[in-house]
C-alpha cells in the first residue's frame, strides 16, 4: 500500500478522522492494524514541568 500526505493530513489521519484528500492505493485494510495500536490522545498530557 502507498499513501501520497501531507504533513496536516498525516496528522488528522492519525488523529483518526479521515482520508480526505488523501491519495492511495493498494488496500486500505491494512491500516486498521497499525492505527489500533496508537494510543489515545491526552490532552492534559505534560509535555513539560518546571
Amino acid at each position: 500500500m502507498s499513501l501520497t500526505l501531507t504533513k496536516p493530513q498525516l496528522l488528522t489521519l492519525l488523529a483518526g478522522t479521515g482520508l480526505d484528500g488523501v491519495y492511495h492505493s493498494g488496500d486500505l485494510g491494512v491500516l486498521d492494524p497499525l492505527l489500533s495500536v496508537l494510543d489515545e490522545n491526552d490532552p492534559d498530557f505534560a509535555i513539560g514541568t518546571p
